[in-house]
């Protein structure tokens, strides 16, 4: 209970006095973190102490409980060396794009990155909504099955998934991860 709870807030004072972060880049770094709520956050705790029973994936027919909520998503107004700061900071298989209320608009393009970025003069003016390429997307609601097609069609590793309801970005999954979770049926 200590190391889970205490533990990762201590880790981040000393790494602050440390200097080896800089609270500026704990704030604000140009990217938006989507992280569990308290709910979901009381619920792991529940399931790691043994009080509940943790998901079971072959009692769903969704990808709700396939997606990984900590990620980050950069901004669509970011500049282009902003883009190019969060695409080295972040190791993530695609680079999702969400407007100021959080909504997912697109992927980063790495083709229309790499155009972008041996044209010094075009790469003044670009901002992150222009480099959108690919808009695929699952939502919480969609079936193992929708999502192998989707999966197909896009022709990538992870796919954001987008709430059916208000289109905010509410994570990722990871075509391996499916596979997994049906081949476990």
């Amino acid at each position: 209970f200590f190391f889970e709870i205490v533990g990762p807030i201590l880790l981040r004072q000393v790494l602050i006095k440390a200097r080896e972060v800089k609270v500026g880049k704990i704030l604000e770094d140009g990217s938006t973190s989507l992280t569990l709520n308290l709910w979901e956050l009381f619920q792991n705790f529940l399931v790691n102490i043994g009080l509940k029973k943790a998901p079971d994936f072959h009692s769903t027919e969704t990808v709700q409980p396939l997606i990984h909520r900590k990620i980050y998503a950069i901004k669509a107004k970011a500049n282009f060396d902003e883009v190019i700061k969060y695409i080295d900071t972040h190791h993530f298989p695609i680079y999702p794009v969400v407007n100021k209320d959080r909504q997912y608009e697109g992927m980063i393009d790495l083709g229309e990155l790499k155009n972008a970025m041996f044209d010094h003069f075009l790469s003044k003016f670009v901002i992150a909504r222009d480099l959108i390429g690919a808009r695929h997307f699952l939502t919480e609601n969609d079936s193992f099955e929708t999502a192998i097609e989707k999966f197909n069609q896009a022709q990538i590793d992870a796919l954001p998934v987008v709430d059916s309801e208000e289109g905010k970005l509410l994570g990722i999954v990871e075509r391996k991860r499916l596979i997994l979770a049906m081949n476990s049926e």
